[in-house]
Order: structure tokens, then C-alpha cells, then sequence
């Protein structure tokens, strides 16, 4: 992936590079709604098994940096106005100490081009990234609205094994601090301390999930409800308008019918039955989308539920302190 770095008392196929720790995942529905996204994905391996977890943080923002006090329903109400996007990677957790040394992130926003971080030196099980960008988007389209509605942002988590760090210390002939592959190094001097455009602004810890997001999801869920109630109704008034139509063909007919008419009233009859139950067939389909909305609804809203809980555990052990990062605008 880097420039291999071959060992002089290996042979010349040997060498030492970044490998593939695994990848977590960040949904992006909630900015699609123009609401902060707050989340911890899981890193998960080519295996399923889980290799630690990442803190990703996005807040939709104008161009003063200030959150939307007015979010819109959905942003293609919005298509063709300009929108920005304060993205954090702040931190890794709990990563498979064998695999933890000279760990790096690879992420793409959109269309933006591919981000890959300068690797964290050393064994750095819980590292800590600190990156900061601002997206910027000019003009909402259609398919970013399709993008923040459907698909999710992948984030590749690498690492040296403990073997292979080694292999790469002795190669570049270090026995202090860790360099990058290609040689440079990561860390500012001691004594540097960071400017005022690198700092995150402070900002008090606030739950993973707020109480905008849990009204969100109850009134979409109230609205389904609304729309399953409405189809039953009209389910119900089509089947007896389709009896009574039935029932006054057969009278009409009857009151004229002949010998030679009745394939006729037959036909009629079997045509309007069709009709009918074409319509049933199409309003039991509907039936069954809304019910498979309204369960998606209630497992999203179980883990919203969840996480809303684990926030306001969290929040209270850390009542009263500050959360203040610092990170490099790039």
C-alpha cells in the first residue's frame, strides 16, 4: 500500500507494509434530515469479528460555521443551495493491540477526493486523530440527496502487525521515535504548541443521539401509522362499493335478461370482479410496505433508544466536564 520497504537479510521479495486492520461503516441519514451525526462505528474484519471501534462526528453547518436552527424535512427541499459539512475523526478505540502500530484511516466524503491520514506513530491502540475538514458543498443536487438518503461512508482502518514494525524500525535503522513509511515524522516537537486555527473549539459533551432525532423518528412513524389507517379505510369502502355495484349489475340484468344475454351479464360481472380484485391486490401490497416501514421504524427506533440510553449514562458520570479536542484544520 505505502512504498514496501525491503529488509537487507531477507531476499528481495520480502517486505513491510500497512495492512488492513478492518472497516467501519457511518450511515448518513440523519444529515440527509440537516441533524447533527454523532457516532462510534465498529471496526469490523474480513472475518465479522470486531477489531475495535472509531469517533465520527458530522454537523451540517452554514457559512458562518453555525448549526441550522430550522432543518428542512428532508434536504431536497434545499436542491441548489449551498450546504457545508464539519466532518471529525476524532478518535480510534479499543484496536487489536497486534495490530495497533503505525495506525492510519482512509475515508472518501461524496465526491471529494480520497483522504488517507499520516499514520499515528507507535503502538497506539486507542489513537487519537484529531481531524478536522470542512466539506463544502455550493449546490445541493440530486444525487448527493440520493447519497445522504442510501449510502454510507466507509472508513479503512490500517496497521503494522507487532512483526512487521519491527521489520520496519530495524529497516530504517530507528531504536526511538517511529517515523512514517516514508520516512517522515509524524509528531511535532514537544515544545510546538498548536495555533489557534488548529484548535477545535470547545464545545460540552452532548448525547449521541438527541431529542430532535427520537421526534423525528416518532413522527415518521405516527405519519405510517396515519397512512396504514387511511388504506384500510379506503380498503374497506372499495370493497363495499364493489358489493354494491355487483349487486345492482346483477339487478339490472336481471330485470332484462334473456336467454341470449345472459353470457353477457356473465361477462360484465366477471369484468367487474377483476376490477375489484385488481384493486384489493394493489391496496394489500401497499398494506404490506407500510408494515414493512413501520417494523424498519420500530428496530430503528429500539436502537435509537439504546444509544440514547448508553449517552444519558455516559453524560451523567462526566457531568459537569468539558469536552475539548484539539485538531489540525486540513
Amino acid at each position: 500500500y505505502h512504498s514496501p520497504i525491503s529488509h537487507p537479510s531477507r531476499s528481495s521479495h520480502y517486505c513491510v507494509c500497512l495492512q488492513l486492520i478492518g472497516n467501519a461503516h457511518v450511515y448518513l441519514k440523519f444529515l440527509y434530515h440537516v441533524l447533527e451525526l454523532q457516532y462510534n462505528p465498529v471496526i469490523i474484519d474480513y472475518r465479522g469479528k470486531q477489531e475495535g471501534e472509531l469517533r465520527v462526528e458530522i454537523y451540517p453547518v452554514d457559512d458562518n460555521g453555525e448549526e441550522y436552527d430550522e432543518p428542512p424535512n428532508g434536504l431536497e427541499e434545499w436542491i441548489g443551495k449551498p450546504i457545508n459539512f464539519d466532518f471529525k475523526l476524532i478518535y480510534g478505540k479499543g484496536l487489536t493491540e497486534k495490530y495497533a502500530n503505525n495506525v492510519s484511516v482512509e475515508f472518501q466524503f461524496f465526491n471529494e477526493p480520497v483522504i488517507e491520514l499520516d499514520p499515528i506513530p507507535g503502538k497506539k491502540p486507542n489513537p487519537e486523530f484529531n481531524f478536522r475538514r470542512l466539506f463544502k458543498i455550493e449546490k445541493i443536487t440530486k444525487e448527493l440527496v440520493d447519497y445522504l438518503q442510501n449510502d454510507a461512508m466507509t472508513f479503512k482502518v490500517k496497521g503494522y502487525t507487532d512483526a512487521a514494525y519491527k521489520e520496519l524500525m530495524e529497516s530504517q535503522g530507528m531504536s526511538h521515535r517511529p517515523s512514517n513509511a516514508l520516512g517522515s515524522t509524524m509528531e511535532p516537537p514537544a515544545s510546538a504548541a498548536p495555533s489557534a486555527s488548529q484548535e477545535l473549539p470547545s464545545k460540552p459533551a452532548t448525547p449521541a443521539v438527541s431529542e430532535v432525532e427520537f421526534k423525528q423518528a416518532k413522527d415518521e412513524a405516527e405519519k405510517l401509522r396515519a397512512e396504514k389507517r387511511k388504506l384500510e379505510v379506503e380498503k374497506e369502502e372499495l370493497q363495499k362499493e364493489m358489493v354494491e355495484r355487483e349487486r345492482k349489475a346483477k339487478d339490472e340484468a336481471l330485470a332484462t335478461v334473456t336467454k341470449d344475454g345472459d353470457k353477457a351479464v356473465k361477462k360484465q360481472i366477471d369484468e367487474m370482479k377483476k376490477e375489484r380484485d385488481s384493486a384489493l391486490k394493489s391496496l394489500e401490497e401497499e398494506r404490506q410496505k407500510i408494515k414493512d416501514e413501520m417494523e424498519k421504524l420500530r428496530q430503528e427506533n429500539t436502537i435509537l433508544k439504546v444509544a440514547a440510553n448508553k449517552a444519558k449514562t455516559e453524560a451523567a458520570n462526566n457531568q459537569g466536564g468539558k469536552n475539548s479536542r484539539s485538531c489540525v484544520i486540513q
